[in-house]
């Protein structure tokens, strides 16, 4: 009885040494999976942050079968510059629906989308949309077709407001009018002025002609008045 009380306690002792390895091995495991996740959730904040603060309007959206049809789960801060809207109020309104309230923009939108969700990308398409102000404002637009895990079809979009672009390509086509104008004038200036050194000369010959004569013809002559 003693030899077995003996080999009992000897398997249970062996079991919870055991035991103790697996808790400690587990421990180890669990740390390194946290230290997995705060790696991750460090990584999916920094990637958030280049999302929301990047130069260009970004977002991710993909169909719904209900009203506004379209929804967005990605939408950073340059879109709400861009459009003067916040991910609630586009989600809420609908992007074609206030984006686009020309109905017949707006039907050529939807149709330009549905082409795009079948590869057909936009690739800095320009687009007038109007923003939360009633401003028109003018847009390129470039997409990609993303596929989630669950194979549900999302649209990558990219859009870089033009409006300041288009302002100073105005100014500048303005300006280089303007300079043609005053080349032009210059251009007249010139040969105004050589016109007129051209006529003073033949003027000049004219009167020196009209001096000689004077002085060939006797005063008392009609054509010595005349002339003078």
């Amino acid at each position: 009885m003693k030899d077995e009380h003996k080999l009992h306690g000897k398997g249970t002792k062996a079991e919870i040494i055991k035991l103790r390895k697996k808790i400690t091995d587990l421990e180890i495991e669990v740390k390194k999976l946290k230290q997995v996740e705060k790696a991750l959730s460090e990584h999916a904040s920094f990637r958030n942050t280049i999302i929301a603060k990047a130069a260009e309007g970004i977002c991710v959206c993909h169909q719904i079968p209900e009203f506004p049809y379209v929804c967005f789960t990605v939408w950073n801060d340059c879109m709400t510059e861009i459009t003067g809207y916040t991910i609630e109020d586009i989600n809420r309104l609908g992007w074609y629906q206030i984006m686009y309230p020309d109905p017949k923009i707006q039907t050529k939108a939807i149709e330009r989308m549905s082409r795009m969700r079948y590869g057909d990308d936009l690739i800095a398409e320009e687009w007038i949309i109007t923003c939360a102000d009633g401003q028109k404002r003018p847009i390129l637009i470039s997409t990609s077709l993303l596929e989630s895990s669950d194979g549900q079809a999302h649209v990558l979009a990219i859009m870089q407001d033009i409006g300041d672009c288009k302002q100073a390509e105005a100014k500048r086509i303005e300006m280089e009018r303007q300079l043609l104008h005053v080349q032009k004038l210059e251009s007249l200036g010139v040969l105004a002025g050589g016109i007129a050194h051209d006529f003073n000369n033949l003027l000049m010959a004219i009167l020196g002609n009209l001096d000689l004569a004077l002085l060939e013809l006797s005063p008392d002559t009609i054509a010595f008045s005349s002339i003078e």
